[in-house]
């Protein structure tokens, strides 16, 4: 499978997916204002991996957080290129292309269902490699039979992740989980509204 191509504009826009159209929408302020408040994250260094159009990372960088996102998708860098967005790069989670620590925290929302079980733990090490202090992880918690999307390939409940995850050496920090569940579900209900929350 080719993931630069499977996730082409089709899949954004044509029902491939759970996508109606990945379009910037008011939501977007709202998530980067929580994450900042929340993680501490003005003039911090911090990763959306599998960021899609980068419009969180361009709405993190207006609220003074150093933000940078990477995606697979070849039409998300043709949308980064038409919206005139920065801080963006074409990589792959296998391999991110940064230094190890480079970041105070690594976003990781919606990510981990595409990438299949033989390949998770070279993606979590990658994305534990280069986390300083917090990884957030964003995923389907349980099989949907409304999900149209078929590169959901590895979708597990809460405590895989955790006891996977800490198997690395990092924490679940469950009062985190919860003051930005609380807040996401309350003004952004199903939209980035809950993270799994891990720190060293």
């Amino acid at each position: 499978m080719n993931r630069r191509q499977v996730f082409n504009e089709e899949y954004f826009t044509g029902g491939l997916s759970n996508y109606r159209g990945y379009l910037r929408d008011h939501r977007f302020p709202r998530v980067a204002r929580a994450l900042t408040e929340i993680f501490k994250l003005k003039g911090r260094r911090v990763l959306d991996a599998g960021c899609a159009v980068p419009y969180l990372v361009d709405e993190l960088n207006r609220l003074g957080v150093i933000a940078v996102g990477f995606d697979i998708s070849d039409y998300c860098v043709k949308k980064t290129v038409e919206e005139k967005l920065k801080c963006f790069l074409h990589a792959d989670a296998l391999f991110i292309p940064f230094k190890g620590k480079a970041f105070y925290c690594v976003i990781a929302s919606e990510l981990v269902e595409h990438i299949p079980h033989d390949l998770e733990d070279q993606l979590l090490n990658e994305l534990v490699r280069v986390t300083q202090k917090y990884l957030l992880i964003r995923t389907p918690f349980c099989h949907n039979p409304d999900d149209n999307d078929k590169t959901h390939v590895n979708i597990h409940p809460h405590m895989y992740w955790i006891t996977k995850i800490e198997q690395y050496g990092l924490q679940f920090d469950f009062q985190l989980f919860v003051q930005y569940a609380q807040r996401g579900h309350r003004e952004f209900p199903l939209f980035f509204d809950e993270f799994l929350v891990f720190r060293w």
